[in-house]
């Protein structure tokens, strides 16, 4: 009996670790809220990414007040490259720097 416990209580413990594995990656990785949630440059840029009012907010506190996003910016960003915030707002700079624009 004691033999029959410990194997089940051995997988319902592994059962457990990969539930909160997952659930760990799961909201690290596709459930950014692009409209509330607190972006950083550390942010990553995931598959869900949408141009909302909070992303505006960020980049304009990055970049600066001539801060727009332009549809080549755009494209880039949904390029499937693996970036984040603080790349699109390096990118964003780079790109306005080489034009004279900031």
């Amino acid at each position: 009996m004691m033999l029959a416990y410990n194997a089940v209580s051995s997988h319902l413990s592994v059962g457990i670790q990969l539930a909160l594995y997952v659930g760990i990656t799961k909201e690290h990785s596709m459930d950014f809220d692009w409209h509330g949630g607190v972006i950083t440059r550390q942010t990553s840029v995931d598959a869900r990414y949408k141009n909302t009012q909070n992303v505006r907010r960020f980049l304009l506190d990055q970049c600066g007040p001539g801060f727009r996003l332009d549809r080549d910016l755009m494209a880039w960003i949904r390029d499937g490259v693996a970036k984040t915030m603080g790349d699109v707002a390096d990118e964003w700079t780079r790109r306005h720097n080489q034009a004279g624009d900031a």
